[in-house]
């Protein structure tokens, strides 16, 4: 509902009308859903994993034993990671998305079926979509899909891409992905889309 008007009073009507809530109870709840959508930062439901000199030294070993060019894209990813990952604490999505060069998609349409594009990535870009996976695998933090579209959306950014939000088709889980023209990256199957129109609204 809050993807298709841009009014919350008429989705607070809708509340009313579909459940029998009362109109205070239903703005109340609009307007929770509201602000956890546009201020999301990235909340930890686990605690981080702590690293070991022995750990550190693995990742170190299996650094150097990639190519030159490997080495040099891989510590590019790590530090726009960091910097991701202090955004997102301190910041909220929607600053940290336009500031990687990945705005979030403004219109609504399920891109989510669209053919994988990695096949349509230069060499070089290929080797940034790897060296966003390995540096993930070893992140002491979970990584997930938004941390991957941000950083491989920067990475990217001379394509224009764009960064679309949804829930996993089937499960109350949000996913994150790109669209690039007319292919995506790391898309599923989705229930529904956020949409920053939505944020335009709320800014």
């Amino acid at each position: 509902m809050l993807s298709a008007h841009s009014d919350l009073s008429v989705v607070a009507e809708e509340l009313v009308r579909c459940f029998g809530v009362s109109r205070s109870v239903a703005e109340r709840d609009v307007a929770l859903v509201w602000n956890s959508l546009f201020d999301v930062a990235a909340v930890r439901v686990t605690p981080a994993r702590r690293p070991t000199w022995r750990g550190v030294g693995l990742v170190a070993r299996q650094w150097r034993r990639t190519g030159p060019q490997y080495r040099l894209a891989i510590l590019k990813v790590a530090v726009a990671l960091v910097i991701v990952e202090c955004g997102l604490r301190l910041t909220n999505l929607r600053f940290v998305a336009r500031s990687c060069g990945v705005p979030l998609a403004a219109d609504s349409v399920d891109l989510s079926r669209a053919f994988d594009g990695f096949q349509r990535l230069s060499a070089t870009e290929q080797r940034d979509f790897f060296a966003v996976e390995w540096v993930l695998g070893r992140w002491i933090f979970d990584p997930t899909c938004l941390r991957r579209a941000l950083v491989l959306g920067w990475l990217l950014r001379h394509r224009r891409p764009r960064l679309r939000l949804g829930l996993v088709e089937g499960e109350l889980i949000a996913h994150a992905w790109l669209q690039i023209e007319d292919f995506v990256l790391h898309a599923r199957s989705v229930d529904g889309l956020f949409s920053a129109r939505l944020h335009e609204v709320a800014g």
